[in-house]
Order: structure tokens, then sequence, then C-alpha cells
């Protein structure tokens, strides 16, 4: 799989349980809602403990598709300037032709 690919995948996945977790703190008794049920008897405990270990996984998640993205572009080689003719002292090749043919 490309490192790009896998990045954006991981990206997408942080921002879809970065938004989950904002519905969790929205509504806070959700397991309630969907299900009907109450196995935490309404005190919100099992729901908080699922949106942290959401939340790790979105911290984690973006955390390591950072690390992947630096690591790339840093492993990428410098872009080469075609512009110019390669001087260090900021002369093109057209001033300096220039400037050998006017001392002939």
């Amino acid at each position: 799989m490309h490192l790009q690919l896998r990045v954006r995948i991981e990206v997408f996945l942080a921002f879809l349980g970065a938004c989950l977790v904002g519905l969790f703190l929205v509504v806070p008794h959700w397991i309630e809602v969907l299900t009907g049920l109450g196995p935490d008897e309404g005190s919100g405990g099992l729901e908080w403990l699922i949106t942290t270990g959401f939340l790790t996984a979105v911290m984690t998640m973006f955390t390591l598709a950072r690390r992947r993205a630096c690591r790339h572009h840093d492993a990428q080689p410098p872009a080469v300037d075609h512009r110019g003719g390669g001087s260090s002292n900021g002369d093109s090749m057209v001033t300096k032709t220039r400037h050998a043919a006017s001392s002939a």
C-alpha cells in the first residue's frame, strides 16, 4: 500500500473517531438511547470508558499518521532548481555567458 494512501486512511479514521467522541460527549447515555438497555445502571461509566478508549485511539492514529508523513517527507530528496546554472554565487549561466562574450 502506498504510504500517502495509508496516511490518508489513518487521518480519515482518526477524524471519524473524533466525530464519534464528539457525539458521545453530546449524548452521554448513548448506549441506553441506542439499545434501551442500562448495562451500567444509568451511571454513564461504561460510556465514559468507551469514549476514553476512542479518544486514545484517535490521538494514537493522528500521531502515527503525522509521524509517517513527516518521516516520508524527510526521506524525500531535495528538489533540484532547474532555473539557474547551479552557481553558488547566484549568477546564472546566461549571465556568465554574456560576461565571457563581452570580455573577449
